[in-house]
């Protein structure tokens, strides 16, 4: 069994390090890109970036919370967008939440 567990191990590993680039990815490499998308993929940014729930933060958390904060903070014109010309006001709403926490935990610069 202990074979099993490494494996395991590394595959979620492995899985936790390529998260940003699938968000990456999914939120600002996509030509056709609709709001709902949009917000979910950012919704995910802002759990990479505040780190995990449950279990100390190890290295490749770190470096995870660093690609996630650039990666909103790329995000922030499509979010301003679907904010401002949106005409679902739920997800005008819902991209405002975003932004007032990348704003806050991210800053202006």
């Amino acid at each position: 069994m202990p074979q099993a567990e490494d494996d395991i191990r590394r595959m979620l590993l492995e899985s936790l390090e390529m998260m940003p680039l699938v968000i990456r990815s999914g939120l600002l490499e996509k030509k056709s890109q609709n709001a709902t998308s949009a917000l979910g993929w950012t919704e995910r940014a802002v759990r990479l970036h505040r780190g995990p729930i449950g279990r100390p933060l190890n290295d490749t958390d770190r470096q995870n919370a660093v690609e996630a904060g650039q990666i909103l903070k790329q995000a922030i014109p499509l979010l301003e967008k679907v904010h401002n010309e949106h005409k679902s006001e739920r997800l005008r709403r819902k991209a405002g939440f975003y932004l007032e926490i990348i704003a806050a935990e991210l800053g202006s610069n």
